[in-house]
């Protein structure tokens, strides 16, 4: 009785290890290096909200929204960013400027077959 324990006990325990060193290090979902989350809130030209979401921008240039691409974007002049949406609902070009907010944020113009609107992004998460 004490050795058939004995061996439960004793598998159990090389089972754990086993499975201890396989495992990878945590790593939450919204944790991606090299890149930052975003907010934006779309307004008509009249300032009225139309919509709002958020979307990651990465170090090299992408844009993404739940792991698809979703444009691209470079930084333009000292306090600008141009972005181009290839898909989605800012599918378009839009050239934004750091304005002064608590946030780093840039507004500026959207421009997509809909027509003008203002675009303003906010950095969520670094």
């Amino acid at each position: 009785m004490l050795a058939s324990r004995i061996v439960l006990f004793t598998s159990i325990v090389l089972a754990a290890t086993a499975q201890a060193q396989t495992k990878k290090p945590y790593v939450p979902m919204d944790v991606q290096f090299g890149s930052a989350v975003w907010g934006w809130h779309l307004f008509d030209m009249k300032g009225n909200s139309l919509n709002k979401n958020r979307f990651r921008g990465t170090v090299e240039g992408k844009l993404t929204l739940n792991s698809k691409d979703i444009g691209t974007w470079k930084k333009s002049g000292k306090d600008g960013m141009t972005l181009d949406f290839t898909r989605g609902t800012l599918k378009g070009k839009a050239e934004l400027k750091l304005v002064p907010m608590q946030r780093p944020t840039y507004q500026g113009t959207l421009v997509n077959d809909d027509g003008k609107f203002t675009l303003r992004i906010e950095l969520v998460k670094d």
